[in-house]
Order: structure tokens, then C-alpha cells, then sequence
């Protein structure tokens, strides 16, 4: 389902390679940590995944499908591909949009243009699921809690969700 070939990564022509000849695959349904030191190209790497970031060299393949800049740019595939595949940043915080914890969680389904009886029945899962209380505003959140409502805002709708580092603390 998630292949890199070779894939190596730089934020500049003439910087340092983050990524190096990354090669490996994941299947469906399996679960992959990456782990390593401060600036070792987790996050880059899982961006890659994301579509956030494009390969410098190599290829990065999802679902058989080559993922890069070009195939990214039609606004139809790129819609269709993050509506597979979601990401929680490092820093949850910066994500958080809404007062509660319901328009919080229905912000993405929304984005994909669901249904509002569909949008509500996936919210009260996430929250029945992360046992949330829908109560506490989303300003007022700690982190931990901050995490569990974008991990229920991504498990909503993604075959694919991708943790920064960061959250597997």
C-alpha cells in the first residue's frame, strides 16, 4: 500500500540529504514506528507519505499509484488521495480550528462534502470510541486530550493515518 524506491529528500538543491535511498514498503493493515534521533527525516519521511513533501530522488508509491508534484497538482486526485491518508502534525495545537469538540471532529468530514447525518454518525463513533466527553471546549484543552480529538478527527476518515513521532511518546 506505501512503498519508497530509493527515495532520498533535501530542502534545497545544494542541502544536505534528511533522507537518503529510503527504501521499504507497508501493507495494509500494518502497523510501522519510526523511530530515531531529533533530525533523522521521521517527519519528512511520513510528510513524503502525506503528499506534503515530494521525493528529491526516487519514488514514493501509495495504493500502486506513483505519488509526486505533478500527480499531486490536480485539485480532483489530491482530494482524493488526502481523503485516504491523514496526518497528525507534532505540535497538535496549530490544528485545532473550532470551540467544541463536535464541530472540531466534523471539520474534515465536512471539508469532504458528507452529509450532515453521515457527519454526526461518525463524530458520535469517534467520540463513543475515545470515550470524549463533548462538553470541554477545545480552547481549554490539555495536550493529551488535544491528541485524542485529532486522532479521532483523522480515524473518521482516513484508510491510512500517520502519527509524527512525536505522538508515540
Amino acid at each position: 500500500m506505501i512503498e519508497f524506491q530509493q527515495v532520498s529528500f533535501r530542502y534545497t538543491g545544494d542541502a544536505p540529504y534528511v533522507i537518503h535511498r529510503m527504501s521499504f514498503s507497508i501493507a495494509k493493515g500494518e502497523c510501522v514506528i519510526f523511530s530515531g534521533d531529533n533530525g533523522s527525516g521521521k517527519s519528512t519521511a511520513l510528510k513524503i507519505v502525506n503528499g506534503l513533501l515530494f521525493p528529491s530522488e526516487g519514488e514514493y508509491r501509495f495504493a500502486g499509484q506513483a505519488i509526486d508534484r505533478k500527480q499531486m497538482e490536480p485539485s480532483a486526485f489530491s482530494k482524493e488521495f488526502h481523503q485516504k491518508v491523514g496526518f497528525v502534525f507534532q505540535n497538535p495545537e496549530v490544528q485545532l480550528f473550532n470551540a467544541s469538540v463536535f464541530d472540531e471532529l466534523a471539520f474534515g468530514p465536512r471539508q469532504m462534502g458528507l452529509p450532515e447525518a453521515e457527519i454526526h454518525r461518525r463524530v458520535e463513533d469517534a467520540l463513543r470510541l475515545l470515550d470524549i466527553v463533548v462538553c470541554v471546549a477545545v480552547i481549554n484543552y490539555v495536550c493529551a486530550i488535544t491528541r485524542l480529538a485529532l486522532f479521532g478527527q483523522a480515524a473518521l476518515h482516513f484508510q491510512q493515518l500517520l502519527l509524527s513521532p512525536r505522538e508515540l511518546r
